[in-house]
This record gives structure tokens, sequence and C-alpha cells, in this order.
């Protein structure tokens, strides 16, 4: 009798007995449970509604307090008709915006892993440089940038002869590459703090035995940092690429909006289609429906260039 009720006691316990794998995958659903909350429940409905008023023609509703919802007149896609072909800013905008975050995405990762590699070092003083570094994470926003960049010059390498003789010999493209560089230098370097962070800390999970391995097979720096630190940051550099590429595409670009007028003549280019599609909210012929409209293909455009980065590291996985 007790050896059934033994047997009958293992038998319960291994049919509920959870792997390890699920154990794990439980785990971080559960601590990716507040957001999904917050995603049902706050965030979806608008979701869902902006994507209906795109396609719809916006009646404001004055008695009501609200708006009214009626078929567009020419098409449930006149809005995007609208945005695409006859409104003369938006795709220049859009354009330039999408040019810029990937010229932008190159300099913050190599600028971040460089630095991260350089704060990974053992040095006096190394807990002041991180500081620094890290220092644009603490105090993020759109007037402190706005106002360092009111304070702090671009880089006026062409008014040196040398330099302007050096560039006219360049071809047009190279030139264009470093004109990009040094001219929003300040401003990819501080949206390189989190990932500064992230590589940093990807590099101190790194053995350090397998670099003494391969030094003993005589591999020097550059061989190390090709064979070993970088397959070993792929995954982390994918991560802070979509980080950087929604990071930048959500940060507003705006000097009138956020300051006031003494900011009209600070250049802070990091986004315009941001406060342009804000800009639009009220159009005299399409309230509401146009911003829907350009905020939905700007997230379209955005979501392609994630997909293309995501093909780039799958590539070169299948390269490994």
């Amino acid at each position: 009798m007790q050896a059934q009720v033994g047997k009958g006691n293992r038998a319960s316990k291994k049919l509920f007995r959870i792997s390890f794998k699920v154990r794990n995958s439980l785990t971080g659903y559960l601590f990716a449970l507040p957001w999904l909350i917050g995603l049902f429940v706050f965030t979806l409905y608008p979701v869902i509604f902006s994507m209906m008023i795109s396609v719809s023609r916006v009646v404001i509703n004055v008695l009501a307090g609200g708006i009214d919802l009626k078929p567009m007149s020419n098409g449930m896609f006149e809005a995007y008709d609208f945005a695409v072909n006859r409104d003369v800013h938006f795709k220049t905008l859009l354009m330039a915006d999408i040019q810029f975050l990937l010229q932008a995405l190159v300099i913050v990762m190599v600028f971040s892993l460089i630095v991260a590699i350089l704060l990974n070092g053992k040095y006096p003083l190394r807990g002041v440089f991180r500081l620094i570094f890290f220092l644009p994470v603490v105090i993020l926003s759109g007037p402190v940038l706005l106002e360092i960049m009111g304070r702090v010059d671009n880089f006026n390498f062409m008014g040196d002869d040398f330099v302007f003789t050096l560039f006219s010999v360049m071809p047009d493209g190279v030139i264009n590459v470093f004109i990009f560089v040094f001219s929003n230098l300040v401003t990819c370097m501080w949206f390189s703090g989190v990932q500064i962070l992230m590589f940093l800390a990807g590099l101190q999970k790194i053995d350090r035995s397998v670099y003494e391995a391969a030094e003993i097979d005589g591999a020097g720096k550059w061989e190390c940092f090709w064979k070993i630190t970088l397959p070993y940051m792929k995954s982390l550099i994918l991560i802070n690429a979509v980080y950087t590429v929604i990071e930048l595409a959500n940060f507003s670009g705006t000097t009138g909006t956020v300051i006031g007028e003494a900011a009209k003549q600070i250049s802070l280019k990091v986004n315009t289609v941001n406060p342009f599609i804000s800009g639009s909210i009220m159009h005299a012929t399409y309230p509401y429906s146009l911003a829907a409209a350009m905020s939905w293909m700007y997230f379209a455009v955005l979501a392609l260039v994630l997909l293309l980065i995501f093909v780039i590291f799958k590539f070169f996985d299948r390269g490994d």
C-alpha cells in the first residue's frame, strides 16, 4: 500500500515538474507582465483609434465636446495621399531624418564601443571618467540638450586652409561623411550614454582567460578585437542599434516649442518629423487625420529600418 502511495506521489511530482527552460521563460514573462498590462490597458486602444482616425474624416463636435469619425469623400486613404503627393514638406523632412538617423546610428555605435573598451581598462580615476560619459543618461532632456547645443559651436574645420585643401581633392561622398561627423559629433556623443553602459557590461562578461589564451597563441590586440570582442558583442550591438533608432526617432528636435522663442536660433538636428506631425494636428482640411496618417507612415518607415538592421545581423550570423 505504501509503495503504491509512493509511486503515486512520484507520478504527480513528475506530472507537475517544470523544465528549466520553461521556468526561465515564465520568469521572463513575469517580469514583462507589468509592461504587457500597461500595453493592453493604456496603449492598445489609442493605437487602434489612431489608425481609425487616419482613414476617416474627423468632425469636431463642439456641443458634445468630442469628435465624430466620418468616411472620407475620396477613399479611406485620402489623408495618406495628401501627405505623400500634395504636402510639400513631409517627404523631404522624412527622407532627411532617415538619412540622419542611419548616419548617426553608425557614429553612435562605433563611438560607444570604442569608449566602452577604453573605460573597461584599469587606470586611475576610472570612476570619474565613467561618470562623465554616463552623465547624459542622467540629465538627458530636450531643454538641457538645446542649452548645451546653444553654447557649444560646431567644429569649424572647413575654415582651416590645410583641411580645406585636403578635402578639395577627396570625392564628394567622403567629404559629406566628414562634414556630417564633425557637424553632429556633440549630438551623437550625447546620445551614446546608455549604449556605452550596455557595451561596458558586455565587455565585463567576457572571461579574461580567453584573451590570455589568444595572446599565448600570438594574437595581438587587433586580432583579439576582431576574433573575440566583436563576436561576443554582436548581440549587444543589435540591441543598442534598435535602442538608438527608437531613441533618435522619438526625440523631438523642435527648438521653438521646447524652450520658447529665444531658442529659435539654436540648431539641433535630431528629429524634425515629429514636430512637423505635431504642427499638422489641426490641419485646415484634415484635422487629426493628416497627423495620424503621417505618424503611421513614419512608423512604417522606422519598422523597415529596424527590419533592415535585423536582416543585416542575420546575414552576418549566417556567415559566421
